[in-house]
């Protein structure tokens, strides 16, 4: 057996280490951090996998490095990483009449670079996917207070319809964002994070109850984005209703000589105004306990097509309802129909 020191394989180790540091080092100077982060996750993709990428990760290199690994490339661009591709301005494309584009494809035929006007230019690549067939979008006109019709590549279509969750998450957020100035950093981030939250959970809720994973329904449908943020603001602005105990004090002696209004029987309080209560609160199957009023007369229920009195109120809702062996409103009250 040849005998080999310990001497000459740390050389080897460190000349793998430094030729891997070499390459990765070619491959930052040439794709940027953002386009090294996408070869890096490639990795485990199986080959010939279609991958969207967004404009921050993307680049024309980026695209003809991912064809030779065998990998369909959809992706945005940015006018300073196309590779010195003839394209017109953005200002040359504000004069041009909305749904206009122009497309290039590179001299090995591995790339397309497609700009297309819609509010503003957009920019794609891909290696796949080019012009034909076209589509129609639709698109709302200011000028006609309408949706029309525009003519669109069929590359834009394709990344519309596949386009990443982080892309859908910044659609979703311009929907309807929570309004607020602050200098402070944090602040931002705070917000940011409340508003995925109450996507995410929109999202869930269409999933399981309507069966629905798509996005489309947040314009339209029957419980849109906006309803579902309104909900929760309703929600939150609604005060507590807490049911503060009177606490009780036992005397030493017992005053035999009462006055005369301790004897007086208590007086008729009027019926306060029927508090507003949500779909959300009403209906949350959580702490509404039924609760004895001791008045001297019953009130009046407040659930629908009931006239009846009666003495137990819901604790949480502070509505009256009937609770008794013929009829049991406090269960139809809570009760989704």
């Amino acid at each position: 057996l040849k005998r080999t020191s310990s001497r000459s394989t740390t050389t080897k180790a460190l000349n793998t280490i430094n030729s891997i540091d070499t390459q990765r080092a070619n491959l930052l100077k040439e794709f940027g951090s953002s386009g090294l982060v996408i070869l890096d996750l490639v990795k485990d993709v199986p080959v010939g996998s279609a991958i969207f990428i967004d404009n921050y990760f993307a680049s024309t290199k980026l695209i003809k490095k991912l064809t030779q690994l065998g990998y369909r490339i959809t992706c945005t661009l940015r006018s300073n990483r196309t590779e010195k591709c003839p394209i017109s301005t953005e200002q040359e494309f504000s004069k041009k009449q909305r749904g206009y584009y122009e497309s290039f494809i590179t001299k090995d035929k591995t790339c397309i670079v497609v700009g297309w006007k819609d509010s503003k230019r957009v920019l794609l690549g891909s290696n796949h996917v080019g012009i034909e067939p076209k589509t129609k979008l639709k698109r709302w006109d200011k000028e006609k207070r309408c949706r029309v019709d525009l003519v669109a590549p069929q590359i834009i279509n394709n990344y519309n319809k596949f386009m990443g969750g982080v892309d859908s998450m910044d659609m979703l957020i311009a929907f309807h964002p929570i309004p607020f100035k602050s200098k402070r950093w944090y602040s931002r981030i705070i917000w940011r994070i409340l508003d995925v939250m109450i996507i995410n959970s929109w999202i869930i809720r269409n999933s399981r109850l309507c069966g629905d994973d798509s996005y489309s329904s947040a314009s339209h449908g029957k419980f849109r984005l906006f309803h579902f943020k309104s909900e929760i603001a309703k929600f939150l602005l609604t005060k507590p209703n807490l049911q503060i105990l009177p606490t009780t004090t036992v005397s030493s002696s017992i005053d035999v000589y009462q006055s005369d209004e301790e004897n007086e029987p208590p007086t008729k309080k009027l019926r306060g105004a029927r508090s507003s209560v949500t779909d959300v609160t009403r209906y949350d199957n959580s702490n509404h306990w039924p609760l004895f009023i001791s008045a001297l007369n019953n009130t009046q229920r407040k659930n629908d097509n009931c006239s009846g009195k009666t003495y137990w109120q819901c604790s949480k809702c502070n509505v009256h309802l009937c609770l008794n062996s013929s009829k049991n409103c406090f269960d139809e009250y809570h009760t989704r129909k």
